[in-house]
């Protein structure tokens, strides 16, 4: 096939990309393909003979060998040996006039890629060139593959068409706990969770077959049995007949994620220092009480709470030890509660309890009266025996 028809410009650029090695002992062949040569490729070095051309391997490790058989000192065959020894993916191109049956035998024992026959059609040559430099690119590209697949943070999980595990990488192994031996041949299954149902799968692989690829949030269990989320994506691997031969699926690890998110979400509804609710969620909790009791006819109580004293502790003892006491009043008031009441701490010293559901302002009462002797125990605190009491104002939907 005429150099030119093969990828025509395309192949012309990808062969500057590379440098090559000519070994021919014969002057004029050589200066011949040597001037050839240097127009097409991006380095060119050029020995007179196998031993010549074996040092200049060595020297400067071009990305091809094109050699003739027949050289003194060293044959071409003996150097292409020694070369493939050094470097199996060197591609090598043998010429010769010899077209005899022992040449090729020994050529593809040695794993030379190409034979051209002399003399040389530099079209023929161009051709086998562009062969080479794109068998070159595959292994490079392959090796690429290779190592962003090792070194992935991001585990990656590969099955054939029947979703049989076929191949996993070192993160999948470190996220899952799972060694590569325990899980090759086996269906990736083994590592739900059981959180999602059937119907999720099902539209997962609806999704999939559809549109090649899906991704989404899933809880799957480590080999150690802890459930863990991930964030999994899932596409198909097509031949060119448009048959589905893998499916890969990447996937990392969002636990971190997932608990940020948590502590953010909480820390908008809930005090940092107490950790009880705080304004805004005590409002959402007061309008659903109100509705609740408009519906039910039920009455609201809200207690309006503020320490006695606590400045003075403050400024005299210091504001750790004040924080100290707000979280222990904290833990009291909320021991004071029945489930579904909740505890708010307004700012300060200031705390509102909200009582549902309450049939009786009695009762309202005597829970006010259970909150005042537990505050007005003693509090022992970074080596202090505190005292305080507590002020408590009441008022109740729908009367006030």
């Amino acid at each position: 096939m005429p150099y030119n028809m093969v990828g025509g410009e395309a192949d012309a650029s990808l062969l500057k990309k590379f440098s090559v090695l000519y070994v021919e002992d014969d002057d004029e062949i050589r200066d011949q393909l040597a001037h050839f040569l240097r127009r097409r490729v991006g380095t060119l070095y050029v020995a007179t003979n196998g031993h010549e051309g074996l040092l200049a391997f060595d020297a400067h490790r071009p990305d091809i060998v094109i050699t003739d058989i027949l050289m003194p000192v060293m044959d071409g065959l003996k150097m292409a040996e020694k070369i493939k020894a050094i470097s199996p993916p060197t591609p090598i191109i043998v010429t010769t006039a010899f077209n005899e049956t022992n040449f090729f035998l020994k050529a593809i024992d040695i794993g030379v890629d190409k034979y051209v026959i002399k003399p040389v059609n530099t079209d023929i040559l161009g051709s086998v060139l562009a062969q080479c430099a794109h068998t070159l690119l595959s292994e490079v590209e392959r090796r690429l593959a290779a190592t962003v697949f090792d070194s992935s943070s991001d585990a990656i999980l590969v099955t054939d068409p029947r979703n049989v595990i076929v191949s996993v990488n070192p993160a999948f192994c470190e996220i899952t706990g799972f060694e590569r031996e325990e899980v090759i041949g086996k269906d990736p299954k083994m590592l739900s969770s059981g959180r999602q149902d059937r119907e999720f799968y099902a539209q997962m692989w609806k999704t999939l077959q559809q549109a090649g690829k899906w991704s989404g949030e899933v809880w799957n269990r480590r080999k150690d049995g802890e459930v863990y989320p991930e964030w999994l994506s899932v596409s198909t691997v097509k031949n060119n007949k448009d048959e589905i031969t893998h499916y890969v699926g990447i996937f990392s690890d969002i636990t971190e994620r997932k608990q940020a998110e948590e502590r953010v979400r909480h820390l908008a509804h809930y005090d940092a220092l107490t950790d009880l609710p705080n304004r805004t969620l005590f409002h959402d909790r007061l309008q659903q009480a109100v509705i609740q009791a408009q519906r039910n006819r039920e009455q609201v109580a809200v207690m309006f709470l503020d320490l006695d004293r606590f400045k003075v502790i403050n400024d005299t003892l210091g504001h750790s030890v004040g924080d100290f006491l707000l979280q222990a009043v904290a833990q009291r008031l909320s021991n004071c509660m029945r489930q579904g009441d909740t505890v708010c701490r307004q700012g300060g010293d200031e705390f509102v309890i909200l009582l549902p559901k309450v049939i009786h302002a009695e009762d309202a009462a005597l829970v006010a009266q259970k909150i005042l002797e537990a505050i007005a125990q003693p509090f022992h605190l970074d080596g202090h025996e505190l005292h305080i009491s507590s002020s408590i104002g009441i008022s109740f939907f729908p009367n006030d």
